[in-house]
């Protein structure tokens, strides 16, 4: 089955530690807001997701030397 242009494939915490080249633990850490800065994420139950969209935007904001929030 074949995703509708308008939705995104979310990201697992492995797979966004990979798209940020970080470790697993840092992304758990920064994603649950133990510590700063926090990256953007949601709970989906129980697990942590995150949109590459997302991540990609708070890095082009952290790089635009702006707080990445």
């Amino acid at each position: 089955m074949s995703e509708p242009a308008n939705i995104a494939r979310l990201l697992n915490v492995q797979e966004a530690a990979e798209f940020l080249g970080v470790p697993v633990g840092w992304v758990r850490d920064h994603a649950s807001g133990k510590r700063a800065p926090v990256i953007p994420s949601f709970k989906v139950g129980k697990y942590r997701r995150f949109r590459a969209d997302e991540l990609q935007r708070w890095l082009e904001r952290s790089r635009e030397g702006g707080r990445a929030a």
